[in-house]
């Protein structure tokens, strides 16, 4: 068996450099700058547009004739740009300017950066009477140029941070798919019913069994084995999960199992080698990205039918909110309903997204975990910053996380511990001391307890023992160690 990552190293690497810690005051710490006119994305790299301290975005003195193609001129220290009746006037390094004749001032001084002039972006669209919106979310500048139904020129209420009313499920589906959202993103090794925990156990280097305890008798079945199983998901009468992988990388095609809950009549569901290793079922359908298309968003029906493209985006981590996917590539966050509607595109931020109790999640870098809540209208974000709170003596990324009741239960590298803290950034504290030689891999939360992995490594990479651990979520108990075994 494979020893698992959460993503590939190139991309986590890709992430950090994407993604590099700024101070703006106002704006989102840890995204890139981003400009969107009439609703189309311009790319500018970091030498052509900044941000100052003061959250006042600059633009190269070539964007307006480039992009907005208005009239520019420059001669030496004096420019002017031009739309329609009205034309401003400035000297380089100086905030003041002319708007017809009439003195007024921009927000902040015109500069020089590497010989380039660069222009506060807002005062200019301000000066030419050019819609312009400041997202702080998205770190994004929404301008519109070209005139709406009315006359007006406001921004595009359709921008991908604007959601409709959010899906309608019964209170029992939603909860249910909080729990597998949180897991799968785990690598779905842990289910369960009111009645059983269903979950994964290795018993080789090479295989791995699928378990059953009753929480009734307190008795352990083995149901199945296989060269690898994960992402148990139960609808219906069927346990569903994917197994035998064809080889050692990290994005791989699986093969599609579904077993009765009392481990009778494992069916093989897809034959051919469509799924990559995240998906979503719901309502007779899975959700899922298709290797042989570069895990592009699909889905099919559960006996492997009726097999249909959504949308041309790469999926990495997939989670349900009644009939939305919400889903990350790895760079952005997208937002679509089970039809293949996009509803939104947000900057990814971190490692893992999760989806639960009506609130996206991303987390993992600098101990940082960021709240959406996802309702109708503009999405709204709180940065939680765990450092100052729990205090670790060598701190690190967060490493694995899953969500129960508005409450993060995580392992943060170096930190020897599995910690709790509520979803309001208050009341940070221990919930389960682990190994110290030994880091946690995987935390499953099913019904009331949480199950947990722990790795020990040699050379920081490879893996040689695995153990699994159960303990509830109330009350003062031990961890219970399901199995300990050594890896070659």
């Amino acid at each position: 068996m494979k020893n698992k990552l959460r993503l590939p190293l190139t991309i986590l690497m890709i992430m950090v450099l994407v993604f590099p810690t700024v101070s703006y005051a106002s704006s989102t710490p840890g995204l890139p700058l981003r400009i969107v006119v009439d609703g189309n994305k311009i790319n500018l790299s970091t030498e052509q547009s900044f941000m100052d301290g003061n959250d006042v975005v600059f633009v190269p003195f070539s964007f307006f004739k480039d992009t907005f193609k208005l009239d520019t001129t420059q001669d030496n220290l004096k420019a002017s740009i031009a739309k329609d009746n009205n034309k401003i006037t400035f000297s380089v390094g100086e905030q003041a300017y002319e708007l017809n004749g009439t003195k007024k001032q921009f927000e902040a001084s015109t500069i020089i950066k590497d010989g380039a002039l660069l222009v506060p972006l807002k005062g200019v669209c301000d000066a030419l009477q050019i819609s312009y919106r400041w997202d702080s979310v998205v770190n994004t500048s929404y301008i519109v140029l070209k005139e709406q139904t009315g006359g007006t020129s406001e921004p595009d209420t359709q921008s991908p941070v604007i959601l409709p009313k959010p899906p309608n499920a019964s209170p029992s589906v939603l909860k249910q798919q909080s729990q597998y959202n949180g897991n799968m993103n785990n690598f779905g090794e842990v289910t369960s019913t009111d009645r059983y925990h269903f979950y994964v156990r290795q018993i080789s280097s090479n295989e791995s069994a699928l378990y059953r305890y009753d929480l009734k008798t307190k008795q352990t079945k083995q149901l199945t084995k296989g060269r690898s199983i994960y992402n148990l998901v139960i609808s219906g009468e069927w346990l569903y999960y994917l197994g035998d992988n064809m080889d050692n990388s990290f994005y791989q095609a699986y093969t599609f199992y579904k077993i009765k809950l009392d481990g009778s009549k494992k069916t093989l569901v897809v034959k051919k080698n469509d799924l990559a290793r995240f998906f979503s079922i719901d309502k007779g359908w899975i959700y899922f990205g298709n290797w042989q298309d570069n895990q592009k968003l699909y889905k099919m029906k559960l006996d492997g039918t009726q097999l249909k493209k959504l949308a041309d985006v790469e999926v990495a981590q997939i989670n349900m909110w009644g009939n939305w996917l919400v889903f990350d590539s790895g760079y952005e966050i997208y937002i679509y309903t089970t039809e293949g509607k996009k509803l939104a595109e947000i900057p990814l931020r971190g490692r893992y997204v999760t989806v639960s109790e009506g609130n996206l999640y991303v987390s993992g870098f600098r101990g940082e975990i960021t709240k959406i809540p996802l309702k109708a209208g503009a999405l709204q974000q709180t940065v939680f910053q765990i450092k100052p709170v729990l205090s670790y003596e060598n701190y690190g990324d967060i490493l694995t996380i899953n969500y129960k009741n508005n409450i993060a239960y995580m392992y943060v590298d170096h930190s020897n511990q599995i910690a709790k803290m509520k979803m309001d950034g208050t009341k940070p504290t221990t919930f389960v001391k682990t190994p110290k030689n030994g880091s946690v891999q995987e935390i499953h939360l099913v019904g009331n307890y949480m199950y947990y992995t722990v790795i020990y490594t040699v050379n920081n990479f490879k893996i040689i023992k695995r153990e699994l651990y159960r303990i509830p979520l109330e009350g003062n108990h031990k961890p219970e160690q399901i199995y300990s075994m050594k890896v070659s």
